[in-house]
């Protein structure tokens, strides 16, 4: 019989449920955006770094034309070559930017070798929870997470049509530890952009290409 009893057994569980679902779910959209910002970022990283190597381009052309009228002016000169001087300062860290863009984004798509095993919540385990290595890890773990949710979901509503239509007997406390045996996960550290395995490994990359960039705009200021 489906008593009053059965079914605050029932909405406990299921409020708690849909918490843990909406969580997910949450995070998921996070995640997704975050990976979107990362190929963002490549874009305006890149497009940054062009019109800097054009820039560069330009007033070397200019400055070559020592026949042409304008480059006679000190006016045009001395914005030539402020321009220079500001571009110069900041090509070494347009070039970082975009590297570190790239990789970032490229690293962040890598997946692991093998399927890392979630960790199931029992309340009184102490773990150290660490940030995911990439996003993709994150987005495979978190539908892993949603996809045991909703069956649980779908177990959840089929035992309260059983129970009320009288296909299923179980007392209150036999409800409790069939719910009771619903498993659920640990909390999935989202990938940080900013701190993390991740984030080091494209600052080394973005370090030693810029540095080459560097090495190639010293070769031109000086041929």
């Amino acid at each position: 019989m489906y008593t009053i009893f059965h079914e605050y057994a029932w909405m406990t569980e299921k409020d708690h449920l849909e918490f843990e679902i909406g969580k997910a779910e949450g995070q998921l959209r996070n995640c997704r955006n975050r990976m979107d910002l990362a190929k963002r970022e490549v874009i305006i990283s890149t497009i940054t770094f062009i019109l800097a190597v054009l820039l560069l381009a330009v007033w070397k052309i200019y400055r070559s034309g020592k026949d042409n009228p304008l480059y006679l002016e000190s006016s045009y000169a001395i914005v030539a070559w402020l321009l220079f001087i500001a571009y110069t300062c900041l090509f070494a860290f347009f070039g970082y930017s975009m590297v570190k863009a790239i990789m970032f984004n490229k690293l962040s798509k890598r997946k692991s070798g093998k399927k890392e095993s979630l960790r199931e919540y029992t309340g009184c385990d102490k773990i150290i929870l660490r940030p995911e290595k990439s996003y993709v890890i994150e987005e495979e773990k978190l539908i892993r997470v949603l996809s045991t949710y909703y069956d649980h979901r779908i177990h959840l509503h089929e035992l309260k049509r059983k129970l009320e239509d009288g296909e299923l007997v179980m007392t209150v406390e036999e409800l409790q530890e069939e719910l009771d045996g619903l498993v659920y996960f640990h909390e999935i550290v989202p990938a940080s952009p900013f701190i993390g395995e991740l984030v080091d490994e494209a600052r080394v990359w973005a370090v030693w290409i810029s540095g080459i960039f560097i090495i190639i705009e010293t070769l031109i200021m000086i041929f």
